[in-house]
């Protein structure tokens, strides 16, 4: 709930839908494709667990852990975190094994490219740009987020060269991920629904979040050369990092309440700020939100609250909502079903290989409804920015509760 849509790598896709209903629908449909990632995700080490343990494979496990020992002698760290990629390219033929590691290739680019783009154009808007005050022309726009994104890939490569791994890979992402996303949750959060909410307030929080997290990532690297914290609290840094997360968010949105209402600063107009309501660019939205009926207390439960769902939308949110309630019903009954010992390594295995069926099946039916979908909502938006009208002052400025573009509209000669 805190990170929801809080991780800017996707605010491309985030802020690309044409309204707010289809920015809900495109939350809805993303969840396909995650099924067949997750399939994946799982799939891989499944089969590279079975070939390490099974008696049929002893020969290839072998192969593995001596190949893992000569090349990372004195770090198990790093022999965990290799030991499914070395066995893939132990049971995989040679040409698949290309295959996978040109994907893999693939991903890393289309990944890092938005990731550089994003976090670039991040800087500039929220940090440089409201620094600076006095507004750039398109020239030094364009330049300063070229600088930026050569500022950001230097930084992700001395330091993915630099820092070391200490730990695992998912509590490494959880960290490094707080320095953003610690402070980020109640910023997105207090600035959308809450009027009290100030700058100053939003700045401090995402600074204690960056602070905390880096401060743990330095500290953990740090603890085993300080003799009187090993001394004191052990070898190595007491909390991990899922822990140290929680504490830099909960401090965050501590701070950015008591900061916020110790400004006292007046009410913001939402509705203006976030052309909603009367604000409205949209005269169809407009139109829609005159006639707009009420639902049930059942479809508001599940997300369908206005007249734009259609009857294959409302499918999707039953699907979405049905499979929301299922996985956190399965979670708690297969933990008091494990805390009771009547899970068994048998059923665990057939409880997973029903999942895995169910995540491929339907992955697969959505991915490809999605993919001829896109194809021609593709068209549609070729066909929408032929013939948009361009406003240069839409650089993405604030003034107090509104963007200065709404201003203006006409460009200026110093453009």
């Amino acid at each position: 709930v805190y990170t929801t849509m809080a991780w800017q790598g996707n605010q491309g896709n985030n802020c690309a839908a044409l309204t707010p209903h289809d920015a809900k629908i495109s939350r809805v449909t993303l969840q396909f494709r995650n099924l067949i990632i997750n399939f994946t995700i799982i799939m891989i080490p499944i089969v590279a667990l079975t070939v390490l343990n099974h008696p049929n494979y002893s020969d290839t496990a072998s192969k593995v852990t001596t190949s893992l020992t000569e090349k990372f002698p004195d770090n198990i760290t790093l022999q965990n975190q290799m030991r499914v990629t070395l066995t893939l390219t132990q049971i995989l033929p040679t040409g698949l094994v290309g295959a996978f590691a040109a994907a893999m290739l693939a991903f890393f680019i289309s990944t890092n490219n938005t990731y550089i783009h994003s976090w670039g154009a991040i800087f500039v808007q929220d940090i440089f740009y409201p620094l600076r005050k006095k507004p750039l022309k398109i020239k030094q726009h364009l330049w300063a987020l070229r600088l930026s994104m050569i500022g950001v890939a230097s930084f992700v490569f001395f330091f993915g060269l630099l820092f070391p791994l200490k730990e695992f890979l998912i509590m490494f992402l959880t960290i490094t991920g707080g320095v953003y996303l610690a402070g980020a949750g109640v910023v997105i959060i207090g600035g959308l629904y809450w009027k009290r909410g100030t700058t100053l307030a939003a700045w401090a929080a995402m600074i204690t979040g960056t602070v905390i997290s880096l401060g743990t990532m330095i500290l953990r690297a740090a603890w085993p050369n300080i003799q009187f914290l090993v001394d004191k609290f052990g070898s190595q840094f007491p909390y991990n990092s899922q822990i140290m997360s929680f504490f830099a968010a909960f401090l965050a949105i501590s701070l950015y309440i008591i900061i916020s209402l110790l400004e006292r600063k007046p009410n913001i107009d939402m509705d203006r700020l976030l052309h909603r309501g009367k604000y409205s660019n949209s005269e169809e939205v407009k139109q829609k939100a005159k006639k707009q009926k009420d639902f049930s207390k059942i479809w508001k439960l599940i997300g369908v609250n206005s007249n734009e769902f259609t009857l294959a939308d409302k499918g999707l949110f039953i699907y979405y909502y049905s499979w929301s309630v299922f996985q956190t019903l399965s979670t708690v009954i297969l933990f008091a079903l494990a805390i009771f010992g009547f899970m068994s390594d048998l059923k665990w295995l057939l409880w997973w290989r029903i999942t895995l069926i169910i995540f491929f099946t339907v992955g697969i039916i959505g991915v490809i409804w999605i993919g001829i979908g896109g194809f021609i909502d593709l068209r549609k938006m070729y066909k929408r920015l032929s013939v948009v009208k361009e406003n240069v002052y839409d650089d993405g400025r604030v003034a107090g509760d509104h963007l200065l573009a709404d201003e203006k509209q006409d460009p200026a000669e110093e453009f």
